[in-house]
């Protein structure tokens, strides 16, 4: 559609640091003659990958002022390639990798397909809105009287199965 976004990605996403260039591999002549596209360069977890970078890989950035502060983050930053195994070429992104300042083994992994050249902290910068837009929804949700609305649907659903 054209829009620019980061999303959260789960820790076990596949990641390239190189483009696959997904490619049918040749004929050798024995066995099966290969059907499917193979990746050409080694896929990582966004977890093993973050377990692999050193301390000073970590970026410290200032996100805005908070109630008790500065709020800081730490991040790392990437670009990397995805690949599904169906598509016929990857997708070049963003790897943001977040964790409160301070903390050493709780993060949150997104992709963004904003432009190559797009810097660090813009990246930051929108990855971090996503705290305002929740806590609105969730305000929002209240102050309609549906801050239940999830729970007690899934309720109804279960009663109405037995």
């Amino acid at each position: 559609m054209g829009r620019r976004f980061v999303a959260d990605v789960h820790c076990d996403q596949t990641i390239y640091l190189q483009t696959p260039d997904p490619r049918v591999p040749e004929w050798t002549g024995r066995g099966k003659r290969p059907l499917h596209c193979k990746a050409q360069s080694v896929s990582w977890r966004v977890d093993h990958w973050t377990a692999e970078q050193p301390p000073t890989a970590w970026q410290r950035l200032v996100l805005r002022e908070g109630e008790k502060g500065l709020l800081a983050a730490d991040y790392l930053h990437e670009r990397v390639w995805v690949w599904d195994g169906r598509e016929e070429k990857a997708r070049g992104w963003h790897l943001l990798v977040r964790r409160e300042a301070g903390a050493v083994d709780i993060s949150h992994d997104c992709l963004s397909n904003a432009p190559p050249d797009t810097p660090l902290e813009e990246l930051a910068r929108v990855q971090s809105q996503r705290f305002f837009i929740e806590h609105s929804f969730r305000e929002a949700k209240s102050e309609c009287g549906m801050a239940d609305y999830k729970e007690s649907h899934v309720r109804r659903s279960q009663v109405a199965r037995e």
